[in-house]
């Protein structure tokens, strides 16, 4: 008999086995790294709510209902693009240069200038974000499209998916707008 519930077990993981692995893959929210998003960030003017100037790689998303707040890149009033907004953030983002489009990989062996706040982005060129927030991990990298006066356009993509315990509940503050243009740091 416990032979019998023993082949019976092993047979039903067989039959089951590729529906959940083809469940599993349909729950990534991104796809593989070759599939890109465009985005546009419209500059900030005020302290008043980010709008379409922030985005939050971790929901893939602008919406305040959405991202609550925690979000990972923002294009304030300074021109920089600011990387570290909420506090106990500890992201870092690394300028790969000018490049044709995102199937560029970073190089670990290479040595780079890791922004630890906040850059002046170039058109053309693409950056490689590390994420981190609250225990969660990501890794992005984006192509700044265009850029004007008052709106900046990027593609962008995943290259390590989210990881980490569940976001934080409820709404965090927003960043201060800076004073005037100040360097990268």
């Amino acid at each position: 008999m416990l032979r019998t519930v023993t082949l019976l077990a092993t047979t039903a993981a067989f039959l089951i086995g590729p529906q959940l692995l083809e469940a599993q893959t349909e729950q990534s929210r991104w796809g593989d790294e070759k599939k890109s998003f465009n985005l546009v960030l419209t500059r900030r003017a005020n302290n008043n709510a980010y709008g379409t100037s922030a985005f939050s790689f971790r929901q893939a998303s602008q919406k305040l209902d959405e991202h609550g707040n925690y979000v990972d890149l923002v294009y304030n009033g300074c021109g920089l693009l600011h990387f570290n907004p909420v506090g106990g953030m500890s992201s870092r983002v690394a300028d790969l240069g000018e490049q044709e489009d995102l199937a560029v990989k970073l190089d670990p062996n290479e040595k780079r200038v890791w922004a630890q706040q906040a850059y002046l982005p170039e058109e053309g060129h693409v950056y490689w974000q590390e994420v981190k927030c609250g225990g969660q991990t990501m890794t992005v990298k984006y192509r700044i499209q265009d850029i004007e006066r008052d709106e900046i356009k990027i593609q962008w993509a995943v290259v390590n998916e989210l990881a980490g315990p569940v976001p934080r509940r409820g709404m965090a503050g927003t960043m201060g707008q800076c004073g005037g243009q100040h360097r990268s740091q």
